[in-house]
């Protein structure tokens, strides 16, 4: 398919409820980089659910020239009365490939009143897919791997995108400056996120046992840097006490022309100056995988086969490995070994 060069219309259709979370939708860039991958010169046409989506918001810059049009999942109408419509649905457009990444046939019987020429759905076991997955085929876990998988139906070939994600230019300055390094390896930054959005989940390993951490990668000679989301500035005060070594990614920066550089993808450009981090299964942590950061990524009420960022360079521990689910089941001694592995 990267040989084609003519333009194709490409719709993804992500589902009808809300596409915000941050997490979930960086799991996603891959997929967006396959596509742009798969279809030079594509245009792809995005449809969302209720409100705005991330990739048109506060994650523009890591998805900037892969998304040309974006619409709101209320195009298709309401129910099965829109589902079993006899008329066409966008009738002056036509797509190459509509890709349906979710599983309520209801939405893919409206999809199918949009003129197109393939159409992969996963929906009543790909019952209205053009193609449909080998029986014999592993059935993929990670949102990830789901996605791409529908794109290797589409393609025929099975994309294996990098993790990294790309930036604009003025990020990448910005992180120089935040986290100057004197060579490729020195000095050495250990990203820490703490937090994991709602503080009530039970994904968070305790805040005490990163301090413990942080204050070992100092004996090492090693710079931790935590990573503190808005809802998590209060906790600043507290880590500067217990470890007055630590440094702080910022929430902005600044630029020498004024402008002002925010939001995840500053995140992920500081990212790219760590050589290892730990977090939680947290927005934060697709971030700093997305980076290109080494990871250690902590596990408890949630499974790491669905939800671990998308990263080669991944060491995943459960609680339930230590025998409970509660995050405070995993042993701090564990995460410094994780570390030092991902280091050597």
């Amino acid at each position: 398919m990267s040989g084609d060069t003519a333009e194709r219309h490409i719709l993804v259709f992500i589902g009808p409820y809300p596409d915000d979370a941050i997490g979930e939708n960086f799991i996603k860039l891959p997929f967006l980089r396959a596509l742009s991958h798969a279809f030079p010169g594509h245009k792809i046409t995005w449809v969302h659910g209720h409100g705005a989506t991330l990739f048109a918001g506060i994650l523009e810059p890591v998805a900037r020239g892969l998304i040309a049009e974006f619409l709101p999942a209320t195009i298709l109408g309401h129910g099965w009365a829109s589902a079993l419509s006899p008329w066409r649905l966008l009738p002056d457009r036509h797509f190459d490939v509509i890709i349906d990444t979710q599983k309520n046939p209801v939405y893919t019987l409206m999809l199918r009143r949009i003129s197109h020429d393939v159409l992969i759905s996963p929906s009543w076991r790909y019952f209205f897919s053009s193609h449909r997955p080998n029986k014999n085929q592993p059935k993929p876990r990670s949102l990830a791997e789901k996605l791409l998988a529908l794109l290797a139906l589409a393609t025929g070939e099975m994309a294996k995108p990098g993790h990294i994600a790309v930036l604009p230019d003025e990020y990448r300055t910005a992180a120089d400056s935040i986290l100057p390094r004197t060579s490729k390896h020195e000095p050495v930054y250990i990203g820490l996120a703490p937090g994991a959005g709602r503080m009530d989940t039970g994904k968070c390993w305790p805040l005490e046992n990163y301090l413990t951490v942080a204050d070992k990668q100092l004996a090492c000679g090693r710079t931790p840097v935590f990573f503190l989301g808005p809802l998590e500035q209060e906790w600043r005060n507290h880590i500067e006490t217990a470890v007055p070594g630590a440094l702080f990614a910022p929430l902005e920066w600044r630029e020498d022309s004024g402008t002002i550089l925010n939001g995840p993808t500053l995140t992920v450009a500081l990212a790219s100056h760590l050589s290892a981090s730990v977090a939680n299964c947290s927005g934060t942590g697709h971030m700093l995988a997305a980076g290109g950061s080494k990871i250690v990524s902590l596990f408890g009420p949630t499974d790491p086969g669905k939800f671990a960022p998308y990263t080669p360079d991944l060491l995943a521990i459960r609680a339930q490995d230590f025998g409970k689910d509660a995050m405070d089941a995993i042993p701090v001694q564990a995460v410094l070994d994780a570390i030092d592995s991902s280091l050597a």
